[in-house]
């Protein structure tokens, strides 16, 4: 506004100039009548004119004017600037003609703008005419009623020099995948924008199908109205238009794929065997889809399907009317329409087998855990079969050590939980009947193996030294088996094999590399590297397995990188580490050289908060685990720290670990209770074991949990300075 003001000052200036040499140079009475002599000062009525000022007058003509304003080679910011000319005796001026181009060498094949119908000798620019940083070259004529000038006036240029803000943060994100065939688009607003232009193209240097092309947006969002393609990248960018109509530069080339969601979850399973010759197919409901198209057909390429179903079917799911044939597999697959009406991709191609003979009997034994209960172990069974009777009616029955005699009598309870048997190979048989009276069996044989314990006080190898609330992570095992403690107020790494017995050890109190004040966390990454929690060091040390020193980092303090009391540790399938820190009541992740990548948590109890957090487990997924301390619960984050979920335990909780099926086993004790509990990955809980005491498999004060390749767990008996090993099933 202010460099506005400025121009329109100056054309009054102007014009009071201009109508003062008006009057004194021209009289009207002898204006055209009394041409003098052309070597007199006012040759025809025109004055001598300093133009360059050298001191050396030049005569004008009377058809010539005179530019006035902006100067040659001007640098403006007005994206509407005005244009002032000067005409001798300016009220003889009727119309005035301007010419605005790109170039100067080829002017008229790169005009711009023009109007020859311009009342006065100032004009400005519309808004909307200009580009910023780009050089303009303009001209002028005169119209006296008569006739027009014979020349234009010599060519001055300006350049206009705007900064304008570029539109960024896009929404979908760039090089996003999208299920939306008419997406909204979504940018950051602008505040000096009084108009937005977008364009949607399928070529990134907009050379391809212009699917959008609008420049009459005024908000920072647009509905694409053209439907879409599945499978295709389309690219978009936007500019903004300021207050004088000057469109700024385009923003960064952003991209999104169109994919539709596609079936994935089939019933009956692929692969599977069964005896319904009229099978209903069924598949997840596609929340985007407005209708299915299905095909089932003998052969895998569908050359020839025995059904299609186009774009009737609306519930997810399909009744085969007319039954197929026997021993004979049938292959089938889903799309989805949108509401669109584009059509998606085919789902994988699924596959059943139609065989109506009798029962084929499967069971599985999955990962019960084993604890001395009368020297027993504990095992969790399932069964199945692809009979044609419907499972839920299918009868079963057991025999848990092939001992002569069957332990259970026939039942449809598919399930057998806590069922205990002693250790050593065992052979598991199961019978199963369909309503048809037919009967067959099958047979598993399990290696259980038996408890063990290690440790003693003391300093010697193989003997620990743990004190009040150690031990959170104090244990860990590598992918050899091969079993690590962190022998806290001993200040060393102790190394044993998956019997417990001692292979090495490394550390020993102080401040320098390899030494320790209180070792409390212990980690092992895929290449065997293992990680140490330097609880009074307040810092992380990285060692080989052989325990030769390679890093540290870490200081006291709450700043990134900085550590209060670490203690829990673990690390990801990629190499990242996680720290739980109980002085700073957070989490902080790092790479494998210990550079700082992320870090969330404050003291608290609300979701995302600790109050004292102890160890720390990550599962194959990338899923965090923290046992929140004196929360008393166990909270569950994505690897960026995002929370998921959280469940409750009744005494404070220490340790934390989780097997490869994605089981949680947590530590817990308090006053004489003394316990370690398992649960699923949901925080569901599945069964508990351990009491209070230093028989076998009693505990004082357990900490530290750890599961190995074959799902044996060991835990950390902190006040009976010992390790368990509970056996599990192969």
């Amino acid at each position: 506004m202010l460099k506005k003001l400025k121009a329109r000052l100056f054309l009054i200036f102007i014009l009071i100039i201009s109508f003062g040499i008006s009057c004194v140079n021209f009289r009207e009475d002898d204006e055209f009548n009394n041409p003098v002599d052309p070597e007199s000062p006012n040759y025809n009525g025109v004055p001598s004119v300093d133009l360059d000022g050298d001191g050396i007058s030049s005569y004008i003509d009377v058809d010539d004017i005179i530019i006035i304003s902006p100067a040659d080679g001007t640098v403006t910011s007005d994206g509407t600037p005005p244009l002032i000319v000067y005409k001798f005796n300016p009220s003889l001026v009727e119309t005035y003609h301007i010419q605005i181009s790109t170039s100067e060498n080829n002017f008229e094949n790169n005009i711009v703008h023009q109007n020859n119908n311009i009342s006065s000798n100032y004009y400005a620019i519309p808004s909307g005419v200009l580009e910023i940083n780009t050089t303009y070259y303009w001209r002028a004529k005169a119209y006296d009623g008569i006739k027009w000038s014979d020349n234009w006036s010599e060519i001055f240029s300006f350049t206009l020099d705007i900064t304008i803000q570029i539109p960024t943060l896009p929404f979908p994100i760039n090089n996003s995948t999208i299920i939306y065939t008419t997406p909204d688009l979504d940018w950051e607003d602008v505040y000096e924008a009084t108009g937005y232009h977008i364009q949607v193209n399928t070529e990134s240097d907009f050379s391809g199908i212009l699917i959008v092309d609008e420049d009459t947006i005024s908000e920072s969002q647009y509905e694409v109205t053209t439907v879409l393609e599945n499978n295709i990248t389309y690219y978009w960018r936007v500019r903004i238009k300021n207050e004088d109509g000057v469109w700024g530069d385009w923003s960064s080339t952003w991209n999104f794929s169109i994919k539709l969601e596609f079936p994935t979850i089939p019933s009956p399973l692929s692969d599977s065997n069964i005896g319904d010759t009229t099978p209903l197919l069924d598949w997840e409901n596609i929340s985007s889809a407005l209708g299915y198209h299905i095909q089932v057909s003998e052969v895998i390429d569908f050359s020839s399907a025995i059904i299609e179903n186009d774009d009737t079917l609306t519930p997810s799911e399909y009744q085969i009317v007319t039954p197929v044939t026997n021993n004979t597999t049938y292959y089938w697959r889903v799309r989805i329409k949108n509401d669109d009406g584009v059509w998606g991709d085919w789902s994988s191609v699924f596959n059943f087998t139609i065989d109506t003979s009798p029962p084929n009997t499967l069971f599985t034994v999955s990962k019960g855990v084993g604890w001395p209960v009368n020297g027993d172990i504990d095992v969790d069974a399932s069964a199945s079969s692809d009979s044609l009777t419907p499972s839920s009616e299918l009868q079963v029955r057991w025999d848990w050590e092939s001992d002569g005699g069957w332990d259970t009598v026939y039942s449809t309870i598919k399930t057998a939980s806590h069922i205990y048997i002693t250790a050593g190979t065992k052979t598991i048989k199961l019978e199963v009947k369909d309503n048809d009276g037919f009967t067959s069996t099958d047979t598993q044989q399990v290696t259980l193996d038996e408890y063990l314990k290690w440790g003693s006080a003391g300093s010697g190898d193989g003997q620990f030294s743990f004190i009040d609330f150690s031990g959170e992570d104090a244990v860990i095992v590598d992918s050899s088996d091969n079993v690590y403690v962190a022998d806290d107020y001993n200040n060393r790494i102790q190394k044993f094999d998956s019997s417990g017995n001692f292979i090495l050890k490394w550390g020993s109190s102080g401040e320098g590399d390899g030494q320790f004040v209180r070792p409390t966390g212990v980690a092992v990454d895929s290449s065997g590297n293992v990680y140490v929690a330097d609880f009074g060091n307040h810092r992380m040390q990285k060692f080989d397995s052989s325990g030769n020193f390679i890093l540290k980092w870490g200081s006291r303090g709450s700043g990134d990188r900085q550590f209060n009391y670490p203690n829990g540790v673990a690390v990801d399938s990629s190499g990242n580490v996680y720290v739980g820190e109980e002085g700073n009541h957070r989490i902080q992740k790092f790479d494998s050289s210990g550079n700082f990548i992320l870090k969330w948590g404050s003291k608290g109890s609300e979701d995302g908060q600790f109050n004292y957090p102890k160890g720390v487990a990550v599962d194959s997924s990338g899923y965090v685990y923290v046992a929140d301390g004196q929360n008393s619960r166990i909270q569950k984050f994505n690897s960026s720290g995002v929370f998921i979920n959280k469940w409750g335990i009744l005494f404070n909780s220490f340790g934390v670990a989780v097997d490869s099926s994605g089981y949680v086993y947590v530590s817990e004790f308090w006053g004489s209770e003394d316990h370690i509990k398992k649960f699923d990955s949901s925080g569901n809980f599945i069964l508990i074991w351990g009491s209070t005491g230093s028989e076998d498999g009693q505990f004082n004060g357990p900490t530290g949990v750890a599961v190995d390749s074959s799902g044996n767990i060991y835990v950390v008996d902190c006040y009976n300075d010992r390790i368990h090993k509970f056996g599990m099933l192969p």
